[in-house]
């Protein structure tokens, strides 16, 4: 009975009612106390891999290799690629963005 009254309440209170954003370094875009959604929009470049955006392709990132930067979290395809990117990062991010730009309106049309 105790069971079922406190799932009752955790369905009736919601289970994320704060508007936390996922930033953390140790979870970054998968933190259990937040929603998918707000889980998504931290996570840059709409999770492709940031190295393959630098040499202009696109690539799906994982994240099991991601990092924490500046409050954004990078995904990437690999160890390899994530430790090229981080090699250069500032030099990097500004690449991945440019191309980013171009990528992201292209999905619009």
């Amino acid at each position: 009975m105790k069971i079922l009254l406190s799932l009752f309440l955790l369905v009736t209170l919601g289970a994320c009612s704060h508007k936390k954003k996922c930033t953390d370094k140790s979870s970054c875009a998968k933190e259990e106390s937040c929603s998918k959604a707000e889980a998504k929009e931290a996570v840059a470049y709409g999770g492709l891999c940031a190295n393959g955006l630098c040499k202009k392709l696109e690539v799906k990132g994982d994240e099991k290799f991601k990092v924490d930067y500046k409050g954004k979290c990078y995904l990437f395809s690999s160890a390899e690629a994530r430790d090229n990117f981080l090699a250069k990062i500032e030099e990097n991010i500004k690449k991945a963005d440019a191309h980013w730009e171009k990528v992201s309106a292209d999905r619009v049309r």
